[in-house]
């Protein structure tokens, strides 16, 4: 059993304090009749619930719960660990929130979306312990012209600092690349898959995956070096001081399109020292965008 976004909604409305039926009914938007069967589902979850007739339902503390809480110096100790380590981890903006304050409002759309990506991210890391398949309730394509589906998925690897699934989907047949961003709910199925599966492939730090990947060096200014660790933050660990522009790299490269783009976006300050594959792309981006210009 796990909590979909009424289950969480509800949870942050009995946070603000104890609430009547009516109250929880109109919140969500449901009828009275299953407010009772919402609050029995959080009570079977571990939930301890008090419900009281005219006087309404109160979540209740563990009477210890103050002696857990972290003081001020806790709470910015750890806020500060979790910018400098790990901003876009998908538990990371739940927890800041946490440490910057109590929540004391009825929760906004995106602190639920918070604690929805949280979930989604639990239940990958338990599916890839337990060797599950998992439903993503729907994926979002970057396809406008593709509606969200649901996709049944096999979790092989998170990469990209936690970003992007790497999955075997079903349906297809084929492994592909899900964000994280994208999925609404991840609902655990407890089934095995029994089939065989394709070669693991691995990314590059550019987005692209492939089972081998070329080894590719550039030269840099330190502006474009900059510029390259923003937008690829997986590739910083691959720069290094160089003689020649001031910063090369020397890493892998799944795809040339990915990192080729980005050279062409900054003509003259990114060399190619070696990889002919990536030299050739270039190349005919370079004669594609001549005849376009005729």
């Amino acid at each position: 059993m796990y909590l979909d976004t009424n289950d969480i909604r509800l949870l942050y409305l009995l946070m603000t304090g104890t609430k009547r039926t009516k109250e929880i009914s109109d919140f969500l938007e449901v009828d009275k009749r299953s407010v009772p069967r919402l609050l029995d589902k959080l009570r079977n979850l571990g939930y301890n619930i008090d419900s009281e007739r005219r006087k309404g339902h109160t979540l209740l503390w563990d009477q210890q719960y103050s002696l857990k809480k972290f003081n001020t110096e806790e709470s910015r100790f750890l806020a500060e660990l979790v910018q400098i380590y790990a901003p876009e981890h998908p538990l990371a903006k739940g927890v800041m929130r946490k440490l910057d304050y109590d929540i004391s409002t009825v929760p906004l759309a995106k602190h639920v979306q918070e604690v929805v990506n949280s979930k989604n991210f639990e239940n990958l890391k338990w599916a890839l312990k337990h060797q599950c398949q998992v439903i993503l309730k729907p994926y979002h394509s970057n396809n406008e012209l593709s509606p969200p589906t649901d996709r049944t998925v096999l979790p092989l690897q998170l990469y990209l600092r936690h970003r992007q699934l790497y999955a075997y989907e079903l349906e297809s047949g084929k492994s592909k690349t899900y964000k994280l961003s994208r999925i609404g709910f991840v609902e655990v199925t407890n089934e095995k898959f029994n089939g065989s599966l394709p070669p693991l492939e691995k990314p590059d730090p550019f987005g692209f995956y492939a089972t081998t990947a070329d080894h590719i060096h550039l030269s840099m200014t330190k502006a474009a070096a900059q510029l390259l660790a923003e937008e690829y933050p997986e590739a910083e660990v691959y720069l290094s001081p160089d003689d020649d522009l001031g910063i090369k790299y020397k890493g892998p490269m799944c795809n040339p399109m990915g990192i080729g783009r980005f050279i062409l976006g900054l003509p003259g300050k990114i060399k190619v020292r070696s990889n002919q594959k990536l030299m050739d792309f270039l190349h005919q981006q370079q004669l594609e965008d001549l005849h376009s210009d005729e």
